[in-house]
């Protein structure tokens, strides 16, 4: 597990330091991707990232060996979560095959985040009072 990261009087909780890792290559990835999908066909750059996906996971699980316990239920909604999720990747894919701005696109599709925060505030109940609310905006 991560612990807290102190640099000089400044601390760092685990979640930030991974929220940060998770940005920095949520938006350096887009550019290797538009310069691969170059002449290729959205489906087949998906499989290709998909692949690559895949063996960073592998890697990982090899690294790591977690546990293997899972729910039948949990499965099937992991499974329903990479559907969703690919049914994004393939618009963005078919938007960067055509050219469009990822400048542009992005700022779109990373609207997500407000998404994101407003199904864990309703469905999964994640903020319990309006002082939490402020500190996750800002």
């Amino acid at each position: 597990m991560l612990r807290t990261l102190k640099i000089g009087g400044f601390k760092m909780e685990p979640w930030v330091i991974l929220g940060l890792i998770g940005a920095f290559a949520f938006g350096t990835n887009v550019i290797f991707y538009k310069f691969g999908l170059r002449g290729v066909n959205p489906f087949l750059a998906e499989v290709f990232f998909g692949a690559g996906i895949l063996l960073a996971f592998i890697a990982a699980f090899a690294i790591t060996k977690p546990g293997t316990s899972i729910t039948l239920p949990g499965a099937l909604l992991l499974l329903l979560a990479g559907i969703i999720w690919a049914v994004g990747s393939l618009a963005i894919a078919f938007g960067m095959a055509q050219n469009f701005d990822i400048s542009k696109m992005s700022v779109l599709y990373n609207s997500n985040t407000v998404i994101t925060v407003l199904l864990g505030i309703v469905i999964l109940k994640e903020l319990q009072t309006p002082s939490e609310l402020w500190r996750t905006l800002l």
